[in-house]
């Protein structure tokens, strides 16, 4: 996520403003938010993770995003699921369709499990 960040040329400094930005609730929060898709959900989930790492390390990071489990939830998927060698995090996804009625994306499913 920060490396999408920074390839869109921004620096260090607002790469950590946005993720605390989406982090915080002020902006993100919209389920048909287009401004920068999947980076709050990047930002929530690093978070969470270093919320429960035991240590601030590289290894320390890895157990925490495997101890999340089914417990954190994303905005844009209807299940999770983190653990050993399972750090992406979607368990279930929902197909979509753009409505150009709306000029918003709506869901055409319910949820599908991702093996």
């Amino acid at each position: 996520m920060l490396a999408i960040l920074f390839a869109m040329g921004a620096s260090a400094a607002q790469a950590a403003t946005t993720c605390t930005l989406y982090v915080d609730g002020t902006v993100g929060n919209d389920a048909n938010s287009c401004t920068a898709p999947g980076i709050g959900s990047a930002c929530r989930t690093i978070q969470a993770a270093l919320n429960k790492a035991p240590r601030v390390s590289a290894a320390g990071f890895r157990a925490a995003v495997d101890a999340l489990g089914t417990s954190f939830a994303l905005l844009d998927t209807p299940a999770t699921r983190f653990g050993p060698n399972r750090f992406t995090g979607p368990d279930a996804v929902r197909a979509m369709t753009f409505d150009r009625g709306c000029t918003c994306y709506k869901y055409t499913s319910g949820p599908l499990r991702v093996p």
